[in-house]
């Protein structure tokens, strides 16, 4: 990569990581209720607290991605004074990047909250690695969208695996029912619009 390769993607990065940012705020806030009821064996709550925050992890991420899609360049604009524009298709690969992170991410909380986070630290190492394979070999045919690529299925690789995790530690869920819920069940969110 060149110097200015080098400035842009850190630039787009650093954007479209405003979204990660946010899903760590969210799964810090659910990480003592799950504790709490992961400790109590009330597998019902835990559950319950696991979809919730996957869930407005999903749609928060998805909602931040077209924001930032549709004015990414104009705050670049403004941030950079003019000298860093979104570059296409690197920029929506980076922002695509947050929809299985935040699912993978609030899923963890499930893990990290009862310490038993071992095998998701061990799959990091290995997405991290196998990224930076990725993006090397994918760079010299697909430009910078090559690093995002490798970024895009490492993240892919770390939901399969925190999710296998979380399942094993909440073990009354089901992939069949955990799934459905994500996209459909927003029944909760009746009694806040009271």
């Amino acid at each position: 990569m060149t110097p200015v390769q080098v400035v842009v993607y850190t630039t787009l990065r650093t954007l479209s990581n405003f979204i990660r940012q946010i899903i760590n705020v969210l799964t810090s806030a659910i990480w003592p209720e799950l504790t709490r009821a992961l400790v109590a064996h009330n597998y019902s709550t835990a559950i319950l607290l696991h979809r919730r925050v996957c869930q407005i992890a999903l749609w928060s991420s998805l909602l931040f991605l077209i924001v930032l899609e549709i004015t990414g360049g104009s705050i670049l604009s403004v941030w950079t004074k003019g000298a860093v524009q979104p570059e296409q298709p690197v920029f929506t690969l980076l922002l695509l990047t947050s929809l299985p992170y935040s699912l993978w991410n609030s899923s963890a909380t499930t893990a990290i909250s009862v310490n038993r986070h071992q095998s998701i630290a061990l799959a990091f190492v290995v997405s991290s690695l196998g990224s930076l394979l990725a993006a090397t070999w994918l760079i010299p045919s697909y430009g910078l969208a090559g690093m995002a690529i490798g970024l895009l299925l490492g993240d892919g690789f770390m939901l399969f695996q925190v999710f296998q995790n979380s399942l094993s530690i909440l073990s009354e869920e089901r992939i069949g029912k955990l799934v459905p819920s994500l996209v459909t069940d927003f029944a909760w969110l009746n009694p806040l619009r009271k």
